[in-house]
């Protein structure tokens, strides 16, 4: 989950702030070439059954959002920061080497992380164009020694507003690319970190009053390049809930 707020303050410009909530369950099975199960003699040092249930990395983010006089394009463009408040582990790869417990599986980064968004948008009165991209560019380690893969997003595509029988649905199919560099621990490079990636997105996005907006995304990959042995995530579901408060008039409904 990533609720989140965002506050307008006026003249196109927004501050935001996001609170990731992640569960992350993992089930391993071992087996032989010959599909025999296999438990191996070191137990569960690298890899085990668990649910692991902890915060993200936050995010804060200040945005401008305006469009062009005289024309149908809406830009939009984000700066921001990504904060440590994700658990973090120390180097796995060491603790193999030593045959000690460890663990994979992290929530954060444990580094400040520069963000930045860019949005362009064409409106037209039933089909338009969404051009998005986004990135987080960890630049230090952390104290344990592990620095974040560089990460980018870009999505592109039409969207269309459905006709006035339906005109609270808006539909979407998008190209999307993600890149991720691969992560560093003590100044190397881990295993079986780094991919690229390329996706296709359906979105619809419903507004069943005009301060309320549900949204679904289906994401499937079509293509991964990934650097050794990871797993892969040919299909993607997301769902979320927005709304809109306006607080002006709250404001002036309580002014006496």
């Amino acid at each position: 989950m990533q609720p989140g707020v965002t506050a307008g303050l006026g003249k196109g410009f927004q501050v935001g702030f996001q609170l990731p909530i992640d569960l992350k369950v993992s089930r391993i099975n071992y087996s032989l070439l010959n599909g025999d199960d296999f438990t191996p003699p070191y137990g569960d040092l690298h890899h085990r059954n668990e649910e692991l249930f902890a915060l993200g990395d936050a995010r804060v983010m200040a945005h401008w959002r305006g469009g062009i006089p005289g024309t149908p394009l809406l830009l939009g463009f984000g700066v921001g920061a990504a904060l440590p408040t994700g658990k973090t582990e120390d180097n796995p790869f060491t603790a193999t080497a030593l045959e000690r417990w460890h663990q994979h599986l992290q929530f954060g980064n444990g580094t400040v992380d520069p963000v930045v968004s860019i949005q362009i948008i064409v409106r037209g009165q039933m089909v338009g164009l969404l051009v998005q991209a986004n990135t987080r560019i960890p630049v230090y380690a952390n104290s344990k020694g592990y620095q974040g893969s560089k990460t980018i997003n870009v999505s592109a595509g039409p969207t269309l507003q459905l006709p006035d029988k339906l005109k609270t649905i808006q539909l979407s199919l998008l190209g999307e690319f993600d890149a991720l560099s691969p992560e560093l621990w003590d100044g190397l490079p881990g295993k079986n970190s780094g991919i690229a990636a390329a996706a296709l997105r359906i979105g619809v996005n419903w507004n069943p009053i005009p301060k309320l907006a549900i949204q679904a995304n289906l994401l499937t990959r079509v293509f991964e390049h990934s650097v050794g042995a990871q797993f892969t995530r040919p299909i993607t579901l997301t769902v979320g809930v927005s709304g809109f408060v306006d607080l002006r008039k709250l404001k002036k409904t309580h002014t006496p």
